[in-house]
C-alpha cells in the first residue's frame, strides 16, 4: 500500500490531531484505541479501510507512538469492535453505505450523463484496431456495422481482404 501524501516525510501524514486523540481514546483498552485511531488515519489518506493485504506497520507504529501504546502486529478486522468503528468513521467524515434508492440515482445519472458519450461496440474497435498486431492495408473491418450478437472478441476478427 502506498499513501499519497504531499509532504517530504510520509510520516507527516500519521500524525493524529487532538480531536482525533481524543476520540481514540474514548474507546475501552489500548489495543482498540490503537485500532480505532490507525483505521480512522488510514480512511482519512486513502478513502477506505485497511484490509488484511494492506501494509500498515508503519502507520500502526507512528500512531502507537502518539497514543503512548503498544503496538499490534496487524488488525483482525472481522471483529465486532471493527464493525461499530467503521459505522462511526464513516458518520465522521460524512459517508454513508448506499442504499437501493442511490443506487436508482446512481443509474439515472449514468443514463443522462455518461452513457450518451460512451463509445459504441463498432467505435471501440475502430479505436482498437490502429493499435492491432496485424497491420495491413488491405484488411478492413466487416462487422462494425452489422447487428450480430457475438462477442466482441469474435467480431474483432471479422475481416473482409479487399
Amino acid at each position: 500500500m502506498t499513501f499519497s501524501t504531499t509532504a517530504t516525510d510520509p510520516s507527516s501524514a500519521f500524525i493524529l490531531d487532538d480531536k482525533d486523540i481524543c476520540l481514540a481514546k474514548t474507546k475501552h483498552g489500548e489495543h482498540n484505541q490503537l485500532a480505532f485511531a490507525v483505521m480512522l488515519k488510514f480512511f482519512e489518506i486513502n478513502q477506505r479501510f485497511p484490509s488484511q493485504q494492506d501494509d500498515i506497520v508503519v502507520l500502526i507504529s507512528a500512531i502507537a507512538f502518539q497514543l503512548d501504546c503498544e503496538e499490534i502486529s496487524k488488525l483482525d478486522t472481522s471483529n465486532r469492535s471493527y464493525k461499530r468503528f467503521r459505522l462511526e468513521i464513516r458518520s465522521q467524515f460524512g459517508f454513508r453505505l448506499a442504499t437501493n434508492a442511490d443506487q436508482q440515482l446512481f443509474i439515472k445519472y449514468c443514463n443522462a450523463a455518461i452513457f450518451p458519450q460512451a463509445l459504441t461496440q463498432g467505435q471501440e474497435l475502430e479505436k482498437a484496431w490502429p493499435h492491432s498486431s496485424l497491420k495491413c492495408n488491405t484488411v478492413t473491418f466487416f462487422c462494425k456495422n452489422l447487428k450480430w450478437g457475438f462477442p466482441l472478441q469474435f467480431l474483432s476478427w471479422c475481416f473482409i481482404i479487399i
